[in-house]
């Protein structure tokens, strides 16, 4: 165990090396806590008086070499150039690794273009991040250089991490992707709000359940985004999710693609129970030829003018719609809906799909209700009540979805 005892703040740490470097062909490390400390870089808070513009980055937390059941809690990171990084081996990965209850803040990088992350995770065997707060990790607007680019992000799990689960946590502001989890696995009853691209799931399967999305941005005005969750899982499952007040941007709530690290065998998947809701982008938008899509029970209202409440850009070898409730601001319905042929009426859609879904307005039971301005903040500050759960909960009920999550029918 390395932590802190007693009352009062957590002790801080301020250096400009990484604090806590394992690296090296040592003996394992197993078994470790890392509990209740403040980890901050010095000279890098261009808001305080030590603030160095010449200074050099490092990492807070830096692990290169096998480490089993490793535990890191009740920990505050900010401004590092990697708040945690955590690389294995092919051969020796990292193993059963928990990051719980910290606050991931202001990571950012004036170097090379991939560096500048909240937390990057790279073969490790049992990741899991549940509680905490991970925001504006990636860049920051007051220092030359460290800029917004397709590379940083608030979580960046690779491709060769496997049995991930990213639970109950708010993720705010990143340069890219909130949260980009190339492995699959499982992100349920988080928060995420404003980043550029909230969630991209790959892998063998994947299950996005239970978060709700609230607001987005581009990466620059040369970099359009503003999008939801991107699924291109084998089995990729979005349920039970709101996706909420984007006022702009063009990115669509939900994207099923194909990608780099979708298997080989094609993706599948299966969209129902989400509400996506005063959405400035498309509701659903499938952008490559899937082995199977269902999208069923799903509410899309209020997607803006000009954009598609479901736009189908490449056909599925098997589709379904069923029991949706449609609404969109676009006057001329006849842009409603598009197949790889181009747009075609609701009634058309309808034939063409065997669509057995409405054309309806669903009057929630508070549709204007979103975040307080001040909620990163506070939750950042910790205080009470300012959590993923709560916050969840408050927008569930002002949507009419107050039971339990489940993936279940």
């Amino acid at each position: 165990m390395i932590g802190a005892y007693g009352e009062g703040p957590r002790p801080k740490v301020v250096a400009r090396e990484t604090v806590f470097n394992l690296y090296g062909k040592q003996p394992l490390l197993h078994d470790l806590v890392i509990s209740g400390i403040h980890f901050a870089a010095a000279g890098r808070d261009p808001d305080a008086p030590d603030y160095d513009p010449a200074g050099q980055g490092a990492d807070a937390i830096r692990i290169v070499r096998p480490v089993h059941r490793l535990t890191v809690e009740d920990c505050r990171f900010e401004f590092f150039t990697g708040n945690l990084v955590l690389t294995g081996e092919a051969r020796a990965p990292l193993q059963e690794i928990t990051i719980r209850h910290c606050l991931v803040l202001n990571a950012y990088s004036t170097a090379g273009a991939f560096s500048g992350q909240g937390l990057y995770a790279n073969k490790v065997d049992g990741l899991t991040v549940e509680g905490c707060v991970f925001d504006h990790n990636g860049w920051n607007e007051k220092v030359p250089g460290a800029l917004r680019n397709i590379y940083r992000h608030n979580l960046y799990i690779s491709h060769d991490t496997t049995d991930v689960k990213i639970v109950g946590n708010v993720i705010a502001n990143g340069a890219s992707h909130g949260l980009q989890l190339r492995s699959g696995g499982l992100c349920e009853g988080n928060l995420f709000v404003d980043n550029s691209i909230h969630a991209l799931m790959a892998g063998d399967a994947a299950v996005f359940r239970g978060n709700v999305l609230v607001g987005g941005r581009d990466i620059d005005a040369k970099t359009p985004r503003g999008i939801g969750v991107m699924m291109a899982a084998g089995k990729s499952v979005v349920a039970d999710n709101l996706f909420l007040h984007k006022p702009d941007t063009a990115g669509g709530a939900i994207i099923v693609q194909t990608g780099k690290w979708s298997p080989k065998t094609g993706v599948g998947a299966e969209v129902f129970n989400n509400v996506v809701c005063d959405w400035a982008g498309n509701g659903l938008e499938v952008t490559a030829p899937l082995t199977s899509l269902v999208f069923r029970d799903n509410v899309v209202q209020g997607v803006a003018a000009g954009r598609k409440v479901v736009t189908v850009k490449k056909p599925a070898e098997a589709m379904s719609f069923s029991g949706n409730r449609y609404d969109g601001r676009e006057t001329d319905r006849g842009k409603w809906f598009s197949t790889p042929e181009g747009f075609v009426s609701p009634e058309g859609w309808m034939a063409k799909t065997g669509d057995n879904s409405q054309l309806a307005r669903v009057q929630f039971p508070d549709a204007n209700r979103t975040l307080p301005d001040d909620f990163v903040a506070n939750a950042r500050a910790e205080k009470e009540g300012y959590t993923a759960a709560a916050a969840i909960a408050r927008l569930r009920e002002a949507f009419g979805k107050t039971s339990k999550v489940s993936a279940n029918r």
